[in-house]
C-alpha cells in the first residue's frame, strides 16, 4: 500500500476522467506536494499555482511565494484554472465515493476516513500554528503603530547623486526589439503580458526603453500614460526589493521622476491623474522631494496627500 501522504494535492490516479483531462491539468500541479492543486491558489506576480493546504505549509516556514526571489503573495487562482477543475471527477481515497472536484473538497471536512488520517491531524495543527503566528503578528503590528505610524524602510540608495542612481538601477541591456516589446506592453497597459516578460523573460523593469540616455524606463511611461496597473506591479516588485524609494527619484534626461511623468503628462486628463495618484498613495508610503510637493500643489492636487505625507 501506498505510504499516506501528507500533502494538500489530489493524487492523479484517484481523478476519475484523467485521460480526457490529462493534457490540460499537467500544468496544474502543485509546486510544493507535486500532486493536482486542491483549492488551488496563485502568486500574485509570477502566477505560481499551489493548493491552499501547501500555502499554509509555506506561511508556516516563514515564505511566501514559493519561487526564488520573487515575494508575490497568493490569491484565489483565476477562473480559468477553477473552471477547467470543476470538470474533474474525483475518487476520495479515504472512503472510495466519487465526486465532482468542487464537492470533493466540501466533502473531505466531514469524511470519517481523511478525519482519523495522519494528513488531516498534519495540516489541523498547521492552521491552528497558522492562526497563533497571525495573532502575534497583529499584536506587534498593532505596538508597531502606536511606537510610529509614519516610519518609512531606511532607504540604501539615500545618499546616492542621480547619476549614481541611474548608474546603479537601469539597466541598458536588451536590444531594440525587446525593449520595443517591454515598451509597448507598458504604454498599452497590457499587464499579463508585461508580467510575463518580467517575471518569465527577465525583463528588467527598469531598462531604459526610450532614446539613449534619455533615461525612460517602464516606470516612467507607465505612469505617464496613466496606466496604474503597470504602475502597481512594478511598484510591488520593486518594494519588495527595497528599491521603490530610489526608483522614485530616477529622473530622466529632462529631469522628471516617475511621479512627475504623471503630474507633467499631456497624454491624459487630469480627472485620470487624481484617480491614480490617490491610489498610489493609499499603497505606497514614499518619500516626496521638495520638487514633487511643489508641483502636487501647483497642480492642486495637495488634498490627495494623507496627512503623513505633508
Amino acid at each position: 500500500m501506498e505510504k499516506e501522504s501528507t500533502c494538500g494535492g489530489i493524487k492523479f490516479f484517484n481523478i476519475q476522467n484523467y485521460e480526457a483531462y490529462k493534457e490540460i491539468i499537467k500544468d496544474m500541479t502543485c509546486c510544493v506536494c507535486l500532486y493536482l492543486i486542491k483549492k488551488p491558489v496563485e502568486c500574485t506576480l509570477c502566477q505560481t499555482l499551489i493548493c491552499d493546504d501547501c500555502m499554509q505549509i509555506l506561511t508556516i516556514a516563514g515564505k511566501k511565494c514559493i519561487v526564488p526571489k520573487c515575494g508575490g503573495e497568493y490569491k484565489k487562482a483565476n477562473k480559468f484554472v477553477r473552471e477547467v477543475l470543476s470538470n474533474l471527477k474525483i475518487i476520495c481515497e479515504y472512503c472510495a465515493e466519487s465526486f465532482n472536484y468542487n464537492e470533493y473538497n466540501t466533502h473531505l471536512d466531514k469524511c470519517s476516513g481523511y478525519i482519523v488520517s495522519e494528513q488531516f491531524r498534519l495540516l489541523k495543527t498547521i492552521k491552528e500554528s497558522d492562526e497563533k503566528i497571525n495573532s502575534l503578528k497583529k499584536e506587534i503590528e498593532s505596538s508597531s503603530r502606536n511606537i510610529s505610524t509614519s516610519k518609512i524602510e531606511l532607504d540604501p540608495y539615500s545618499n546616492y547623486s542621480k547619476e549614481e542612481l541611474r548608474r546603479v538601477l537601469i539597466t541598458f541591456s536588451l536590444p531594440v526589439n525587446q525593449k520595443m516589446e517591454l515598451y509597448n506592453t507598458c504604454v498599452e497597459g497590457k499587464l499579463e503580458e508585461f508580467k510575463y516578460l518580467v517575471m518569465n523573460k527577465k525583463y528588467s523593469v527598469l531598462e531604459e526603453v526610450s532614446a539613449h540616455n534619455y533615461f525612460w524606463t517602464p516606470f516612467h511611461y507607465a505612469m505617464h500614460y496613466g496606466q496604474w496597473e503597470i504602475v502597481n506591479f512594478i511598484c510591488s516588485l520593486l518594494k519588495s526589493k527595497n528599491q521603490l524609494d530610489a526608483a522614485m527619484r530616477l529622473e530622466s534626461n529632462d529631469g522628471r521622476c516617475p511621479l512627475m511623468c504623471l503630474l507633467r503628462s499631456n497624454s491624459i486628463a487630469v480627472d485620470k491623474k487624481s484617480v491614480i495618484l490617490s491610489k498610489f498613495f493609499c499603497s505606497y508610503k514614499v518619500n516626496l522631494s521638495p520638487e514633487v510637493k511643489r508641483e502636487i500643489s501647483t497642480r492642486n492636487f495637495d488634498n490627495l496627500l494623507p496627512s503623513n505625507y505633508r
